[in-house]
């Protein structure tokens, strides 16, 4: 999926858009993440997560 990170929120945690809608995401990568910069990931949903919410950390 292609995603373009909107947001830092802290060293791990983005915010990002995609084709799908927005989310907040645990950033895995070694190399620090740049924002409005497009991202070919693989998105895992092992957690409940809702439709229409934005969560604030």
């Amino acid at each position: 999926m292609e995603i373009i990170l909107t947001a830092k929120l802290n060293d791990h945690i983005v915010e990002f858009e995609s084709n799908l809608g927005y989310g907040t995401a645990y950033w895995k990568s070694n190399e620090p993440p740049i924002l409005n910069t497009y991202y070919n990931i693989e998105l895992d949903i092992d957690d409940f997560f809702e439709w229409g919410k934005k969560y604030y950390y």
